[in-house]
């Protein structure tokens, strides 16, 4: 076999194996912080769009500054920066496997 071949298809499962563990702390984080914290104001740098979809209000940051300002619902409704940005990551996560419905018996 070629190793030219072989060493990015390795590479892609390894970023993907990868990807697929900070999806999983991301989720158990968010759930913490509903279970906890759900009475007390936080802020929350992300950048994954999906950890701030259940915020009371989005601030939108490119370049320094506040670009977009909103709940997930107006932004989306928007279809500006953010909505661009979530559309794409969440296209992304299309493509990786999801290890908790695996565990759970259930096939992707």
């Amino acid at each position: 076999m070629n190793k030219k071949k072989v060493l990015p298809a390795l590479e892609q499962r390894i970023f993907k194996i990868a990807e697929n563990y900070a999806s999983l702390i991301e989720k158990r984080l968010l759930e913490a912080i509903n279970q906890h914290y759900s009475d007390k104001t936080l802020l929350i740098s992300a950048h994954r769009m999906s950890s701030v979809v259940d915020c009371d209000e989005i601030l939108y940051l490119l370049d320094g500054r506040i670009a977009e300002r909103g709940t997930f619902e107006e932004l989306m409704e928007q279809n500006g920066h953010f909505a661009s940005v979530y559309n794409i990551q969440e296209a992304q996560k299309k493509s990786v496997i999801d290890f908790d419905q695996l565990a759970e018996g259930g096939a992707r």
